[in-house]
């Protein structure tokens, strides 16, 4: 994150602090509860807790969750702006060295080897959600399951895109207040996000799930170090490595 000029404009003229960082990091995951919000809702309306809900009430489901959690990400990036810092731009102005995208794309191989097959020496099944969810929409809607994946994107999306801001939040907050030597190599945002990720994995799959998981979002977190904490450059890498969990 590379911090600009703080615009003179009433209230937001100020810097931002560590306790801002964490406020904004702190928001993003009360906006991930929006979905417990909604699945209550849902369960009052319709009495049951269903594993899909039908064709219509799914897609928008996905799609409102996904498009409500994109505007709260984007939100959050004009409030940081607001404050003099772009959670978008890297640290560094110009692009990456050679060794730092060599870092970048290690850890993403990783991340993605990780989702895919540790599952398979765990619990004995393959982490390829996206197949496996077609297939099951597919049985359940036949070709009207290419619509419910639509909507699953969407609703991808918007979740990769708040999980990285809380990484990215939080990562900044915890550099801003911890200066022991050597504290901005640590992955804190990639430990808060996985701690949180894998607290709901292994309540709802088991241990294999949780432990997935966590090792996937230490592993974001570092590439969010090697990419300057640049926010763009981490979420682009977790839509892809998120697909999996």
């Amino acid at each position: 994150m590379r911090s600009v000029e703080v615009p003179q404009v009433g209230g937001d003229a100020r810097v931002a602090d560590r306790g801002f960082m964490v406020s904004l990091a702190a928001v993003a995951v009360a906006a991930l509860g929006l979905e417990l919000v909604l699945e209550a809702a849902l369960l009052t309306l319709t009495g049951a807790q269903p594993v899909y809900y039908p064709l219509g009430t799914q897609f928008a489901v996905w799609l409102g969750l996904g498009s409500a959690w994109l505007a709260v990400a984007w939100l959050l990036v004009v409030r940081a702006r607001r404050r003099g810092v772009d959670p978008l731009a890297a640290r560094a102005p110009g692009p990456l060295e050679h060794r730092a995208w060599s870092r970048v794309l290690v850890c993403f191989v990783a991340a993605v080897l990780t989702a895919i097959l540790l599952p398979l020496f765990l619990a004995g099944a393959w982490g390829v959600t996206p197949i496996r969810l077609y297939l099951e929409l597919y049985t359940r809607n036949g070709p009207a399951a290419w619509l419910l994946m639509a909507g699953w994107v969407v609703y991808h999306v918007g979740r990769a895109c708040l999980l990285s801001s809380v990484l990215a939040y939080a990562h900044r907050a915890a550099r801003m207040g911890l200066r022991f030597s050597g504290a901005w190599r640590i992955p804190w945002g990639g430990l808060l996000t996985g701690a949180l990720l894998g607290a709901l994995a292994y309540s709802l799959a088991g241990p294999a799930a949780g432990l997935v998981a966590l090792v996937c979002s230490v592993l974001l977190g570092l590439i969010h170090i090697f990419a300057g904490e640049s926010l763009r450059t981490t979420a682009l890498f977790a839509l892809v490595v998120y697909l999996f969990l």
